[in-house]
This record gives structure tokens, C-alpha cells and sequence, in this order.
């Protein structure tokens, strides 16, 4: 009889609808029986200083949300578009709370889109597209800070609208054996944990010291405590006045005192004597300083905070150029505003094609660089490619080498 009831309980738990990985808000694997939902897919992209969570919703659901009477029917006017997202939108900005390292990091919705495709193989609308309704998506996408290599990030979700009760979450980056995660009402947070799945920031290029004059360090203290004393000496020999005491307390007041001071006031003076550095006039040496400057402008955009790009960019950039060069290259790493995504730097190679000395210890070098850069988001990966020419002009500020001038002559996207 016992045997006859276990298989029972055996046949009756092998008919239940297969076991689904979850993560509880510890992080530990737990099993859940619900389907995952199709009509809907998440994305956790954790990244050196940001991390951004995507969700896309299939737009008939988002539509039945929203209960809009304009938003009717299998097609829609262009124009439905932007009333969809800014609708859309304002309801789902608080949907999201997530914390990095147990601190919380105040999430914020930067994108609202409708896109075409599936999950991982999304693209636009083209502009003026109608809307068939079935086969668009819509898309959030919240970005936040983290550190440069966090331990832990932490999402609460709380979207779970009419037809959207289990969300399955790719935690990225991971490992190979690594499960979805699924967000329910009874279990609405996850965790990423890092364990070796995001590589640190590469470390900015060491840029070669200019070569500056050696530096003498003048005791100008003792200098003018020896003046002053002979002054005075002078002064009292030509009045024909007498030391009290005679002459030797005064000298030996004046040589202690020198002696002290030589301490005091010591500051550093170019040595007039000594021979000049020898200027940079070979392209080989140009590129030694040239590719290490021009490698850490783009090291800088792995910052995502403006202030703390624009910190990394003064260490090689001229004053008068940083909001320039900022705002150049922020443009040729953005994909599409709409996109909300910046594109990762991973290779870059440049070289000295020619060198032009100027009459200050600078130079002015004809270069050419690559820059490889990709993205991941929906679902998929994006690269780009530059290839730019240009004469970069490179002169010494105090007893460092920065760029003070670039003139683009070629920039080509592959």
C-alpha cells in the first residue's frame, strides 16, 4: 500500500508544467513552476560605473494597459508613436528600484520606445512607419550608477500590469551555466552578482614625462637674511658706529643666521646652464606621446558622470579644447538618441604619419586612428567602427604633454 501511494505522488508530481530557475532576493536558485510569459523579455546590463535595465512588452498588451480609445485597432498613424511612449512612460517611471553594492541608485527611465523585431533582434521604426500593432514592441529602458567593478546589484520591479505576471530577466554579464532570472509578484526582486563576470575599467596609457630643464633649489631665505646683514655691515662702517661689544657677536649673529635660513624660503629655478631638452622631431617618438593621449580621450567615456569625463580628459587635453573634444566624441560613441546606449571602447591603434616641430617644445603630428568600439542592448550587440585622420597638435602645460589643437581631416564609419 505504501509503495502503491508513492507512485502515485511520483506520477503526479512528474505532470506538474516544468520547473522554471529563479532568483530569490538572496541570490540562491530557486525553482518556480509558472510558465514564462512570452510577451515580454528584461535585460540587466551591468557595466563599469552604470548599469541599465530594459524591459520590452509586446505593444497589443501595452495598449490593453494603457486603455486608450485612440490607441484602437491592428494599425496606427505615425503619429500614435510619440502619444504612446510619453503615455507609457509616465506611468512606468517608478517601476523600477535598484540598489548597487546595498546602496540604493535612484534608477532613472531615460528611454521610451517602440521597436520592431523580437527580443534580441530589434530594430526602429523607420520614420513616418505606420504601426502594426502586432509586430512592435515596447520598450524602458532605466539607467543608474554603480561602481567601477561592483560587487552586487540588487532590482525590485514593480510593472506587473494585467498581462505581465512573470518577467524573465537576462542578467548579463554571466557565466555560461548562468539562469534566467524571473521577477513574479510573490518574488519581485533579483540580484546580479559579480563573482567574476565583469572585467575592472582598463587603466588609463602612461603618457612619457616631458623632458624639462633640471630645477637648482635657491635658498633665497638665506640670500636675503646674508643681504640684509651686509647692508647693515655697510651701513655701520661708512656711519663710523661700534658694535656693542665689538665686531664678533654681530659676525656670528650673521653666519648663524644664514646658516638657519638656508632652510627657509628654498624654492626651485630653472638652471640657466643647463642644456636644453632635445625637441621631439621624429614621427616614431611623436607616437610614443601622440597614441597614449589620443587612447585615454576615449578611456574617459568609460566615466559615465560628466564631471568625472571631463576630470580624465583635463589630464591630456588643453583648457580651450575639452568641451569640444567632450562633445565630439560623445557624439561619435552615442547610437541614436533614442537608443539611450553609448558604445564601450575595446581596441584602438594609432600612428604618426608625420611630424611638424613648432617653436614652443610642441609639435604637430598628421595621425591616423582606429577606434573599435560595441554595445549591448535589446538583446543584441552592436559595433562600430572609426577611422579618423587628422593633425593633432601637442605642445608641454607645466611638466606634462597635452593636446592643445585637432584639425579632422578624414572620419569615416565602418
Amino acid at each position: 500500500m505504501t509503495r502503491l501511494l508513492f507512485l502515485l505522488c511520483l506520477l503526479a508530481t512528474m505532470r506538474l508544467a516544468p520547473a522554471q530557475l529563479s532568483l530569490n532576493p538572496a541570490g540562491d536558485l530557486t525553482f518556480s513552476q509558472t510558465e514564462p510569459q512570452t510577451n515580454c523579455q528584461a535585460y540587466l546590463y551591468v557595466e563599469p560605473y552604470e548599469a541599465r535595465f530594459e524591459f520590452l512588452l509586446r505593444l497589443p498588451d501595452a495598449l490593453n494597459w494603457l486603455a486608450d480609445p485612440k490607441f484602437q485597432g491592428s494599425m496606427l498613424p505615425p503619429t500614435a508613436a510619440d502619444e504612446i511612449r510619453e503615455k507609457a512612460a509616465a506611468l512606468a517611471s517608478t517601476w523600477l528600484v535598484a540598489a548597487a553594492d546595498s546602496k540604493n541608485a535612484n534608477p532613472e527611465l531615460v528611454v521610451s520606445q517602440i521597436l520592431k523585431g523580437r527580443p534580441g533582434a530589434t530594430l526602429p521604426l523607420a520614420p513616418g512607419e505606420p504601426l502594426a500593432v502586432k509586430d512592435l514592441w515596447l520598450a524602458f529602458m532605466w539607467k543608474f550608477p554603480v561602481p567601477a567593478e561592483p560587487r552586487t546589484v540588487a532590482l525590485r520591479w514593480s510593472g506587473f500590469i494585467e498581462d505581465v505576471q512573470n518577467v524573465p530577466v537576462k542578467l548579463l554579464p554571466e557565466k555560461r551555466d548562468d539562469p534566467t532570472a524571473y521577477l513574479t509578484p510573490d518574488r519581485p526582486i533579483c540580484s546580479w552578482l559579480n563573482e567574476g563576470r565583469l572585467a575592472p575599467p582598463p587603466p588609463l596609457a602612461p603618457v612619457p614625462a616631458l623632458e624639462l630643464p633640471p630645477k637648482l633649489r635657491v635658498p633665497f631665505g638665506a640670500i636675503i637674511w646674508f643681504t640684509a646683514c651686509f647692508v647693515f655691515f655697510v651701513f655701520i662702517k661708512t656711519r663710523r658706529y661700534r658694535f656693542p661689544g665689538g665686531g664678533m657677536p654681530y659676525f656670528a649673529v650673521w653666519l648663524l643666521g644664514t646658516v638657519l635660513m638656508m632652510r627657509l624660503l628654498v624654492l626651485p629655478v630653472t638652471d640657466p646652464f643647463a642644456k636644453p631638452a632635445k625637441p621631439i622631431s621624429e614621427p616614431e617618438e611623436a607616437q610614443k606621446v601622440v597614441s597614449p593621449l589620443l587612447r585615454n580621450i576615449y578611456r574617459a567615456f568609460d566615466q559615465r558622470d560628466e564631471e568625472a569625463v571631463y576630470d580624465v580628459l583635463a589630464r591630456g587635453v588643453d583648457g580651450p579644447l575639452l568641451k569640444k573634444t567632450y562633445l565630439d566624441v560623445l557624439d561619435a560613441l552615442s547610437l541614436d538618441e533614442k537608443e539611450g546606449a553609448r558604445v564601450r571602447v575595446n581596441e584602438f591603434a594609432a600612428e604618426v604619419e608625420k611630424l611638424t616641430p613648432d617653436s614652443e617644445g610642441g609639435f604637430t603630428a598628421l595621425t591616423s586612428w582606429s577606434v573599435l568600439g560595441s554595445v549591448d542592448h535589446w538583446g543584441h550587440k552592436h559595433t562600430r567602427t572609426n577611422v579618423i585622420e587628422a593633425e593633432v597638435t601637442v605642445q608641454p602645460r607645466g611638466d606634462v604633454w597635452k593636446i592643445t589643437g585637432i584639425e579632422v581631416l578624414n572620419n569615416t564609419r565602418l
